[in-house]
């Protein structure tokens, strides 16, 4: 069974660009700082609010690859003790097994693939599409872009280090990477159907995405068997 503080950093890591994009919305809605509304009260407190929002994701995303990193339950309380009485609570449990083995490899070389295929689409790179750079999507995109990327980074990092959690951001990049491909492919996203050669290069993400999902849930859970088999049966009191 996966440790509950992994479970619990799956959730601050998701909750993170849900928070700094419905702070930026909040931000354009009140159109202060994009200078489309005077400043009354109410504009005020919305961009305030936002802004609040906004930098509240960075926190949020930071202290959940903390606890993907950390050890033990001691080490994640560390992390998520700022959050005051919105701390969850985090049942106790042994320390993590290392990551080791060949699943490890698999993982970071997918990652590296995966990270280069990223690199080619960016705008004038490998993407031929024009995206509007000063309205709320040009920013909103770019905030996804970064955060799914870091999200990647952290999980390739950790794993690198021998840390069992790095396997549960990779996956999370991966599922994200698989949502917003498809619909981009199909013309659902702004701003436009994509070419022939970004179409090649997106679709060429999704069987590496596809495996390094299969591969970081397969060691998670062989890993956490190894675990739970090695303390052996307990005795009655």
């Amino acid at each position: 069974m996966i440790p509950k503080r992994f479970e619990i950093a799956t959730v601050l890591l998701l909750l993170s660009p849900l928070s700094s994009g419905f702070g930026l919305w909040l931000i354009f809605q009140a159109g202060i700082l994009v200078a489309s509304n005077t400043a009354d009260m109410i504009t005020v407190a919305e961009t305030g609010v936002g802004v609040l929002f906004f930098i509240l994701g960075f926190p949020l995303f930071f202290t959940s690859i903390g606890v993907f990193e950390s050890g033990d339950r001691l080490e994640a309380e560390k992390w998520v003790r700022w959050l005051g009485r919105f701390k969850p609570k985090i049942e106790n449990g042994d320390r993590s097994p290392v990551s080791s083995g060949k699943e490890r490899v698999y993982a970071m070389v997918i990652l590296l693939v995966v990270f280069i295929q990223a690199i080619l689409l960016i705008p004038g790179i490998g993407e031929d599409r024009q995206y509007p750079l000063n309205q709320f999507y040009g920013l909103f995109g770019s905030l996804w872009y970064f955060y799914v990327f870091a999200t990647g980074l952290s999980g390739f990092i950790l794993l690198y280090y021998r840390r069992l959690g790095g396997y549960v951001p990779a996956i999370i990049m991966m599922v994200l990477s698989i949502g917003t491909t498809v619909p981009d492919v199909l013309g659902l996203l702004p701003p436009s159907a994509p070419t022939l050669r970004t179409t090649v290069l997106m679709l060429s993400v999704l069987p590496l995405a596809i495996l390094l999902v299969y591969v970081s849930w397969r060691a998670l859970h062989v890993k956490m068997s190894e675990e739970s088999s090695s303390k052996g049966p307990t005795s009655p009191i």
